[in-house]
């Protein structure tokens, strides 16, 4: 009926490592304190959404067919957007979900807000191309704002995610 069942807020701590080995990106996320099943709400653990802005990264983004759909706003500020959606014709390396011990490819079309200032991405929405049948997985909406995050040690700018949400049928 389009009302949630449940909502839940979590926040957490986290870093990522990410790394490219023979064409393919790996990325692993740990999480402070946060590491069982049992930690996550319906006891679904979420992971991988600084992945999702790897739609854009060099070994991935032939991956997509991509649209640049003009100049938009977020926030008030001026961006492309450009539209995303896994091509039918190559292996989906971006998005899956792992069920027991079977894993299931999970097709992303979406939209970026990218700046038009320095070309970050601000924001990325995705839904999944089709639904997953045989799992039951109806919709999934993610929606990432990214942000910079300054490491003083290093005195070095990364754009990572902020907020993130999750929605799931």
């Amino acid at each position: 009926l389009g009302h949630p069942v449940t909502h839940e807020t979590r926040q957490f701590d986290y870093s990522v490592e990410i790394s490219e080995s023979k064409g393919y990106l790996g990325v692993d996320e740990f999480r402070a304190a946060h590491g069982g099943l049992a930690d996550f709400p319906e006891q679904i653990a979420t992971r991988g959404f600084p992945a999702l802005a790897l739609v854009f990264h060099p070994v991935m983004r032939d991956n997509f067919q991509m649209t640049c759909e003009g100049l938009g706003q977020w926030k008030n500020q001026a961006t492309w957007m450009v539209y995303f959606r896994q091509r039918d014709d190559r292996t989906n390396r971006i998005h899956n979900y792992r069920v027991g011990n079977d894993t299931y490819a999970a097709d992303l079309k979406g939209r970026a807000w990218i700046a038009a200032e320095n070309f970050q991405i601000v924001h990325v929405e995705s839904e999944l191309v089709s639904p997953i049948r045989k799992i039951q997985l109806l919709t999934e909406h993610q929606s990432v704002d990214y942000g910079p995050v300054l490491f003083a040690a290093k005195n070095e700018e990364l754009w990572l995610p902020k907020n993130a949400d999750l929605y799931i049928d």
